[in-house]
């Protein structure tokens, strides 16, 4: 955010904005009580985030693609080095 701040999550709506994932948003309440259940058995999840894809898709009527990749951390300046790079050359 602080990187493009015009471009504010929620249009500034909101001031903390939490990275989340959702899941199972239209299931029955059975079913999203046993996902919430063998998903907190597992947290908290141990990993290191290079890249954030965003994908998006319509089911049944258009299939999920990729729209965009935001590189993060280490991962995200060495993708600006070789674009620098590549400017000038």
């Amino acid at each position: 955010m602080a990187a493009v701040p015009e471009t504010a999550p929620y249009a500034g709506e909101h001031t903390d904005v939490v990275p989340h994932l959702t899941f199972g948003q239209d299931a029955p309440k059975p079913t999203l009580s046993h996902a919430a259940e063998t998903v907190a058995a597992q947290l908290p999840i141990g990993a290191a985030v290079d890249m954030v894809r965003l994908i998006a898709g319509t089911p049944g009527l258009s299939p999920w693609r990729t729209v965009c990749e935001f590189p993060l951390g280490a991962h995200a300046a060495a993708e600006e080095q070789r674009g620098r790079a590549g400017r000038t050359r």
